[in-house]
This record gives C-alpha cells, structure tokens and sequence, in this order.
C-alpha cells in the first residue's frame, strides 16, 4: 500500500519551460510547487555611535528640545545597508537561519509589513533585525499566516492564536509545514524544499 501512495504522481497545475510551477488539488484550487517557494532573509545591521564630527558651530545651533531627546553628542545609532543573507523554501529554516545570524532565541515579531514582509526584532532597540520577504508563491503557501491574528479573522473555523514572538512563530511553521508535506506527499506532488545554510 504504501508503495502505491509513493508511486502517485500528481497533476500540474501549470508548468513553465517544463518546471512545475503550481500542482493542482481540485477542479479549481491549486497549490504552488514548494520548490517555487522562496523567503528572502535581508539583515538589517545597526551601527552604533557613528560619529559625525560637526563643528563646533553646527553643535551650537541644535534645539534645545533634541538636547533634552539625548542627542547631546556627535553619535547617532543608523541603520547601515541591510543586505540577504539567505533564501529558503520552508518558513522553519529562514526562522532558525535568523535565530543563528541574531544569536537571538526569544523576539517579539515587529509587524507584518505590507501584506508578504514580517520583521523579526529583538526585544530591545538598537540592535540588527532580520526582515522576511514572501515571494509570491511563498505568500500563497503561507497565506494562512498572513490571517491569523487578526480581530476580524475572515473564517470563524479557523485557529486564531496570536503569533507575537519568534519562537511562537518557529511552533507555528512547523506544525504547518508537517501538515502541509503530508498533504503534498498524499497527493503525489513534489516536496523538495530549496535553502541555503
């Protein structure tokens, strides 16, 4: 029995230059191929104290009111470029490469940013975060994420828990990603996620 499951071959739902891009579920729902699915993990690096060695002058002429802010000084704490750091299929794996580059267990998530970013901070301010970018078929695979949470979850058979924190985010994904191999697999569609360590 098992070996007849492992023979099945699924149907595609399109294809391009003979790549399956999308397998097909039903008659009218699809699902997009996991191989197709890729997070884009960028850094966002903080450098702390740059220093801009304004003249004495220039010093003078700051408000009181950014004196009493705590700028009393040349050194300012900016972003420098961030830059990716990584790409994966599966959301799990983007998570922990976060978890190793930030040495960072316990996060709160900044927010989702526009409908397929989420940024991942640590809980305290001035320090490198990690931003999360869904491409499109990555969005389609973890569109279920992009709904929880919310006051006014469209589906009222839906789990809602709050997802507010990085290792709440990293149970959530992989109790996703199980199911959704199993369904993947049950259906005979490919399940070859792609990353870089």
């Amino acid at each position: 029995m098992a070996k007849k499951c492992r023979d099945k071959k699924g149907t595609p739902g399109w294809t391009y230059h003979g790549v399956t891009m999308s397998w097909r579920l039903t008659d009218t729902q699809q699902v997009p191929a996991i191989e197709q699915s890729v997070i884009t993990v960028v850094k966002c690096p903080v450098d702390y104290y740059q220093h801009f060695d304004y003249s004495p002058e220039v010093m003078a002429l700051r408000s009181a009111r950014i004196v009493e802010l705590g700028w009393s000084s040349t050194s300012f704490d900016l972003p420098r470029p961030p830059y990716p750091i990584g790409e994966y299929s599966l959301l799990s794996e983007a998570i922990k490469k976060v978890i190793s580059v930030l040495n960072l267990y316990c996060s709160r998530i900044a927010a989702e940013i526009y409908p397929s970013i989420i940024g991942l901070l640590p809980n305290e301010h001035r320090q490198d975060y990690c931003l999360l970018y869904f491409n499109h078929a990555a969005y389609e695979f973890y569109n279920l994420l992009f709904i929880l949470g919310k006051e006014n979850c469209p589906f009222e058979n839906v789990p809602n828990p709050k997802i507010n924190t990085l290792n709440q985010l990293l149970r959530w994904s992989k109790s996703f990603e199980f199911m959704r191999r199993k369904l993947y697999k049950s259906h005979g569609f490919s399940w070859e996620p792609k990353g870089n360590v």
